[in-house]
């Protein structure tokens, strides 16, 4: 926990980061060839909470393709667009990657990590794979746990004010 001053004294502090829980962040996005393969297991048959985002496909900046009419006889199939198997997805909400989540930890998209069947769904409280919270994300990005003398944050508050380990 740290509180961040801009000196000028006429914006407020901010205070980030505020996190007792030791915790892992990764450090790569989830690329559209495994956002495909979650589609493929399981939202080829009409499921609208599944579907791909239709921006994903439509879109210029989107990575996903879909053909088939979401039919047992004419199954939705997904596939990334040429070129596009190892970008970061995108066109993805909360909930679509709570869902992606559940389902690596579970293998069920309503259960897991999250339980989908409240209206605001909240994280488990042992769930191994989560989604950062504000501070979790904060924390991440501009904490370093060393003191200033080896290399850390002047005045040994351990948060640098940019996320690329500078002031």
């Amino acid at each position: 926990d740290t509180t961040l001053h801009s000196g000028s004294g006429s914006v407020p502090s901010l205070t980030i980061g505020t996190v007792n829980d030791v915790f892992a962040m990764a450090k790569h996005e989830v690329p559209v060839k495994h956002s495909v393969t979650f589609l493929n297991a399981l939202a080829s048959v009409g499921d609208t909470d599944l579907e791909c985002h239709p921006q994903a496909s439509s879109n210029t900046i989107g990575h996903i393709t879909r053909s088939g009419s979401g039919t047992p006889s004419n199954p939705h199939i997904y596939a990334a667009k040429p070129g596009r198997a190892d970008s970061p997805v995108n066109f993805v909400g909360w909930d679509d990657a709570a869902r992606f989540i559940n389902w690596l930890v579970t293998g069920s998209t309503e259960s897991g990590s999250y339980d989908m069947s409240q209206t605001f769904p909240t994280r488990e409280p042992d769930a191994p794979i989560f989604l950062p919270t504000q501070n979790e994300w904060q924390k991440a990005a501009y904490y370093d746990p060393r003191t200033a003398a080896d290399g850390g944050p002047p005045n040994d508050d351990h948060y640098w004010l940019y996320p690329q380990q500078s002031n």
